[in-house]
């Protein structure tokens, strides 16, 4: 009996070792496959890293912009209305003030940076900004009135091809914007960089452009008119300003031609006036002493009499002319 006890005791013996000792190897075994992962892990971070630098490396290059062109001024006209591209640093504007069909043009602001390829001469504006593109005269647009509105282009860059000599020049490689070539000319008062961002920014042009009408309709619309083209001048020419409808005493006026309007100065009799107008609406500035009054005439020119001082009256050539500019004949 006790021989079984010894040989049973030395078989709990030998089985309690062999577990110790498969309990140590699946330790070990554990062991090494945590050494694998964070080798893993290591290599992974390291991937990363190296496609940060990729991406942040393209991104540089893509957003890379030139002063080259920096206080110059390309335009395609700027007698009546500014049309063209002027550079500060990096900035561009391009003031877009083409005529599209007969007489009327389009306006279109961009600002933005651009970039130059010296190789090619391509210069590439890229657009952060564009105003709506608004269609009317080239007069009214620059007063900010307008005949119909459209929406902004949708450029997110433009091309111009730039030519250097005595007379350096760009083109638009695009058709957005037409093919006109833009000359290159100094800088002034008005052709500017300052100057065309202080009259044509894009927020400048979307705030103040406004719906211009197309005929007058009444007196204040006539006096609305001369104001807003600086015709009149209430702060420092006139007292008192009065607009009212045509009748009474305003009803009719003799017109004469130059010649015939300084001799009848001294006297009317014998002189046939050219024509007689009635006048449909009619503006007076009263100064005190004299009054003068302008007023649209039945035969849709506008004329202007002293009153007490002479009997007839004679066409108004300042505001007329700018009255057909903006409504036509």
């Amino acid at each position: 009996m006790k021989k079984y006890w010894g040989i049973l005791g030395a078989t709990l013996v030998a089985l309690t070792l062999t577990g110790c000792g498969n309990h140590s190897q699946a330790k070990s075994s554990d062991s090494k496959k945590v050494t694998t992962h964070k080798v893993v892990k290591a290599s992974h971070k390291k991937n990363t890293k190296s496609t940060g630098k990729k991406q942040q490396a393209t991104t540089s290059s893509s957003s890379a912009t030139s002063t080259e062109f920096s206080n110059q001024n390309f335009v395609s006209k700027y007698e009546d209305a500014i049309s063209g591209i002027f550079f500060k640093g990096n900035q561009f504007i391009w003031v877009y003030n083409e005529i599209t069909n007969g007489d009327s043009s389009e306006l279109v602001s961009t600002q933005g940076t651009y970039s130059y390829d010296s190789k090619s001469q391509i210069v590439t504006l890229n657009v952060a900004n564009q105003s709506k593109t608004y269609t009317g005269k080239a007069t009214q647009l620059s007063r900010y009135y307008y005949e119909s509105v459209g929406a902004s282009p949708a450029n997110s860059s433009l091309q111009l091809k730039y030519s250097a000599g005595n007379e350096a020049s760009m083109t638009p490689q695009n058709g957005s914007f037409g093919s006109k070539t833009l000359q290159s000319v100094q800088s002034n008062q008005v052709l500017s960089y300052d100057y065309a961002v202080s009259k044509y920014s894009v927020q400048k042009v979307d705030s103040s452009m406004q719906k211009g009408q197309n005929t007058i309709n009444s007196a204040e619309d006539l006096k609305k008119f001369m104001l807003d083209h600086d015709l009149i001048n209430p702060s420092s020419d006139h007292v008192k300003i009065e607009a009212y409808d045509g009748g009474g005493q305003f009803d009719e006026f003799p017109v004469y031609d130059q010649t015939d309007y300084d001799d009848a100065m001294a006297s009317k009799d014998g002189i046939e006036p050219e024509k007689t107008v009635s006048a449909k609406y009619s503006v007076a500035l009263d100064t005190g002493a004299t009054s003068t009054v302008y007023f649209l005439g039945n035969d849709n020119n506008i004329y202007y009499e002293m009153l007490g001082t002479r009997p007839e009256v004679e066409l108004a050539p300042n505001v007329d002319s700018t009255y057909h500019m903006y409504y036509g004949q």
